[in-house]
C-alpha cells in the first residue's frame, strides 16, 4: 500500500513538474488598440527575441518591433516603426547579429481601394535605431503576405502577388545586408493562386514552402534554391489528398533535415508534419501531430539539434487556445500535448523560437478586451547538445579544439572532468560579449561533448571559454557562412 501511495506521489509530482517548467503568461502590450501578426513575427539572435506586430492603437494601424536581450526576463519598450496614412500589416522578422531586418504589406490608399506594396526596414544595432524604409515592390498590382529571412549579410524576400492575374510567388533579395535589392523573380507559374510563401534557410540553401489550387484544391508545395536564391530547382507537391491543406511552417535543421508542418481538413482539420533527410530531394511519410478534438490550424515549428517545438490553434468549445508539442529525435516520435493558454477568450497565431535550453512563445490574446502580444517561456524546454562520451574518469581537466573548424553552423567541443563538480562553457564573441552559455550545471566526472549550433549568428571569430573548480581555459574557433 505505501508504495503504490509512494508511485503516486511521485507521478503526481513529475506531472506537476513538467508542467510548471512553463512560467506565467507575461503581456507585452498594452495599448487602446488590437495587435496582429504573422507566423514569421518572432526571431532570435544569441540572447536576444526580436517580436514586430501591427497595431492600431494610434486609431490606424502601424508597424511596431519590441525586444528583449535576457531571453525574455525583461522587455524594452516597443519602438513605432511606421507612421502612414493608410494601413500597414503583417510584419516579419529576421536577424543576424546585430541587424534586424522587417517587412510588411502597406496600403498605399484608403481600404477596400488602392494598391498594396511590400516595404522593407532594417536596424543595425538590434533595434536601437531604425534607418528609412524603403518599398520593395512597385507594380499596380497588389502584393501581400510578405516572409523575410537572412543568411548572414544576404536578404531573401518572398511574397503573393496579383501581377498577372491569381496570386504568384515572388522573390528578391539583398546581397549587401539590405541596401540594395534584385529585381522580382517569379517562383510561381499556373493557373491556380498560390499563398503566403515561408522560408527558411541553412547556408546557401533556401527552403520555401507555401500553399497552391492549382490541382483544383489547396496543397502544400515546396522548392528550394542553392545558391542564395539565384536559381531554382523545380516545385514539389507535398501533400496529395483530395482535402485542403493550408498554414505551413518550415524549419530546418543542423545537418540536411528539413521540416514542413501544416493545417489538413482530411478527417477535421489537424495540423500533419513530415520531414525530408536530404536537403528536401525526397520527403518521408505524413502524419497528424495534433490529436486533439476541434479544430487544429495555424502551426509554427522551429528545430534546435535533435529538438522539434511546435505550437499551434486548437479551437474547442467555441474558444482557441495554444497547444505546444516537442519532439527529441528530429521529428520521428513527438511527446504529449501540452496546453499553453487557459482563459476564456480566444489566443491566436503562436509562434516558437529557441535560445539554448530555453524555449520561447508569442500570441495575440484577447482576454483583455481587445487584442494584445502575450509570451511566455520554458526556461529547460530546450535539452541542451551535451553528452557524455565516456564514463572512464579522466586525470586531469581540459579543453579540446572544437571539431570542425572552421565550421557551419554546428561544431563539437570535448572537455574532461576528473572530479564531479559545476561547470560552466560559455561563447563569446571578439568583443568579448557573452553570446551564449552552453553548459551551466552541475555534472559528474567523465568526458563530455558539448555542440554549438551557430545558425543564428554571422561569420567571424568566437572564443569559448570552460570553467570548472579553479581551472578555466579558453580557446578561439572560426565561423565561416
Amino acid at each position: 500500500m505505501n508504495t503504490i501511495i509512494i508511485t503516486i506521489t511521485l507521478l503526481l509530482y513529475f506531472h506537476t513538474s513538467v508542467l510548471t517548467q512553463w512560467q506565467q503568461d507575461i503581456r507585452l502590450t498594452n495599448a487602446t488598440g488590437s495587435c496582429g501578426g504573422f507566423q514569421g513575427k518572432f526571431a532570435v539572435s544569441g540572447n536576444a527575441l526580436h517580436v514586430v506586430f501591427d497595431d492600431s492603437r494610434t486609431g490606424n494601424f502601424e508597424i511596431y518591433h519590441k525586444s528583449s536581450f535576457d531571453r525574455g526576463l525583461t522587455w524594452i519598450q516597443e519602438t513605432r516603426l511606421t507612421v502612414n496614412p493608410y494601413r500597414s500589416e503583417h510584419p516579419t522578422v529576421a536577424v543576424s547579429g546585430e541587424t534586424v531586418h522587417v517587412v510588411w504589406q502597406y496600403y498605399e490608399e484608403s481600404e477596400p481601394f488602392g494598391n498594396v506594396e511590400i516595404y522593407y526596414i532594417r536596424s543595425t544595432n538590434s533595434g536601437a535605431t531604425w534607418e528609412q524604409k524603403v518599398r520593395l515592390t512597385n507594380d499596380p498590382a497588389s502584393a501581400g503576405g510578405a516572409f523575410v529571412a537572412v543568411n548572414d549579410s544576404i536578404v531573401f524576400v518572398a511574397w503573393t502577388e496579383f501581377r498577372h492575374g491569381p496570386p504568384e510567388i515572388y522573390f528578391k533579395r539583398s546581397v549587401d545586408g539590405g541596401v540594395n535589392w534584385s529585381p522580382d523573380i517569379r517562383l510561381t507559374n499556373d493557373p491556380g493562386p498560390s499563398y503566403e510563401p515561408v522560408m527558411a534557410v541553412r547556408g546557401s540553401v533556401i527552403h520555401i514552402s507555401w500553399y497552391d489550387s492549382r490541382d483544383g484544391n489547396l496543397e502544400i508545395y515546396y522548392k528550394r534554391s542553392y545558391d542564395n536564391g539565384l536559381t531554382w530547382g523545380a516545385d514539389k507537391r507535398i501533400t496529395n489528398d483530395p482535402w485542403e491543406s493550408a498554414n505551413n511552417s518550415i524549419t530546418v535543421g543542423d545537418s540536411l533535415d528539413v521540416h514542413l508542418c501544416w493545417a489538413d481538413d482530411r478527417n477535421g482539420i489537424k495540423v500533419y508534419y513530415k520531414r525530408s533527410i536530404d536537403d528536401g530531394l525526397t520527403w518521408g511519410n505524413e502524419f497528424p501531430v495534433s490529436d486533439l478534438p476541434g479544430t487544429s490550424y495555424r502551426p509554427h515549428i522551429v528545430s534546435s539539434g535533435l529538438n522539434l517545438h511546435a505550437v499551434w490553434m486548437n479551437l474547442l468549445g467555441g474558444n482557441d487556445e495554444i497547444y505546444y508539442k516537442k519532439s527529441t529525435d528530429k521529428g520521428i516520435t513527438w511527446g504529449e500535448n501540452v496546453r499553453l493558454t487557459n482563459d476564456i477568450s480566444a489566443s491566436w497565431l503562436p509562434s516558437v523560437r529557441v535560445t539554448d535550453s530555453v524555449v520561447h512563445v508569442v500570441w495575440i490574446d484577447s482576454r483583455d478586451g481587445n487584442l494584445e502580444l502575450y509570451y511566455k517561456r520554458n526556461p529547460t524546454g530546450n535539452p541542451i547538445g551535451i553528452t557524455e562520451i565516456s564514463s572512464e574518469i579522466p586525470e586531469r581537466y581540459s579543453l579540446s579544439q572544437n571539431y570542425p573548424n572552421p565550421f557551419n553552423p554546428v561544431t563539437g567541443i570535448k572537455f574532461e572532468l576528473p572530479n564531479s563538480g559545476f561547470v560552466d562553457l560559455t561563447i563569446f564573441d571578439l568583443l568579448g560579449r557573452k553570446v551564449e552559455t552552453l553548459v551551466n550545471e552541475e555534472l559528474k566526472a567523465g568526458s563530455y561533448n558539448a555542440e554549438w549550433n551557430a545558425s543564428n549568428y554571422t561569420s567571424g571569430v568566437y572564443f569559448y571559454r570552460f570553467e570548472a573548480d579553479g581551472f578555466h581555459d579558453t580557446k578561439k574557433m572560426m565561423l565561416v557562412k
